[in-house]
């Protein structure tokens, strides 16, 4: 199967964990390339929280999701159940999990959102909720046990900007409230395709189902926001590159 993460070792430093805590680990396929792992998955669904961007808000409000309204955003509760989001085309995604104070249960929560919607009207709302959020499992998590990381997000040409706007945003929110600069897990999809995300929190295993044109390696990248000029570079060749092949 097509990994962003294999081991340990090939992470980037991470000097806001403490020893002994793991970072967040992702895999990126397809359906195909995950195999017998997909059982994985299904189990993340039969038990997990549906983080569900299309619910009605009435229904994620009694649920405890938190959202601005009709697909705008929702951010889930933090417990310590898995948790899943589908049909991340331009919306992005931001996984938040820490070790519970005094236990060994982990904690997370997952986002959905949409650029259209949280960079404009929603833009205060969006990172007042996250802000809290993000505070909440601070304080409810040992120091220096939480991780964090991003994925999904789209570079199609009408809004080609909004990928990085939106994880300048998401960025932003996470260094004023936690102090540090997340992982982007995987870098955008080039269509119009959709990503499925699940995070088994006790694991701390992320999975990222996308189509099979957006696995090649460029997009595959882990990366942070400081390395976005030669992400884009690279992605600007792969897209070349698969014209040229398409021709």
């Amino acid at each position: 199967m097509s990994e962003t993460l294999k081991h340990d070792e090939e992470l980037p430093k991470s000097e806001h964990l403490a020893e002994g805590v793991r970072p967040i680990m992702a895999c990126v396929g397809t359906i195909k390339q995950y195999g017998e792992e997909i059982a994985e998955i299904k189990d993340i669904e039969n038990v997990g929280h549906n983080v569900d961007y299309y619910l009605h808000p009435e229904d994620l409000d009694e649920r405890g999701f938190k959202n601005a309204g009709r697909q705008s955003y929702v951010i889930s509760p933090i417990d310590n159940r898995p948790k899943f989001t589908k049909k991340l085309s331009n919306c992005t995604t931001l996984i938040a999990v820490g070790r519970e104070t005094g236990a060994q249960t982990e904690l997370s929560f997952l986002t959905h959102q949409d650029p259209h919607e949280f960079l404009y009207l929603k833009k205060s709302l969006f990172a007042e909720d996250l802000k809290k959020q993000l505070q909440e499992l601070k304080e409810k998590c040992s120091e220096n046990s939480i991780d964090i990381v991003i994925a999904g997000g789209n570079l199609r040409q009408e809004n080609p900007d909004e990928y990085q706007r939106s994880l300048e945003l998401l960025t932003s929110v996470v260094g004023e409230t936690c102090g540090f600069e997340p992982l982007i897990i995987c870098g955008p999809k080039q269509e119009y395709n959709f990503d499925n995300v699940y995070f088994d929190t006790q694991k701390r295993r992320a999975y990222i189902v996308r189509p099979e044109q957006d696995v090649s390696p460029s997009y595959n990248d882990v990366f942070r926001l400081s390395e976005i000029g030669k992400m884009k570079e690279k992605w600007k060749e792969e897209r070349r590159r698969r014209l040229k092949s398409e021709q």
